[in-house]
């Protein structure tokens, strides 16, 4: 399990893969995950980049 906090908002990528996010200063007991909403959607990605960059140092490349 990993685990990052951005602004209002705390990441846990699950040794399974599986991914949520929960906005701790409306939902500090963590009950609503907000994956698969709009809201967690567009922090998927902004996670998933500071989660690599923790782990490696490196800033991911972008292809576009």
């Amino acid at each position: 399990m990993k685990s990052l906090m951005l602004d209002r908002y705390h990441y846990i990528l699950n040794g399974d893969g599986s991914e949520e996010i929960y906005d701790y200063r409306r939902d500090p007991f963590e009950a609503h995950n907000l994956v698969g909403s709009e809201k967690g959607t567009q922090l998927l990605l902004k996670f998933r980049e500071q989660l690599e960059f923790a782990l490696t140092g490196k800033r991911p490349s972008r292809n576009e």
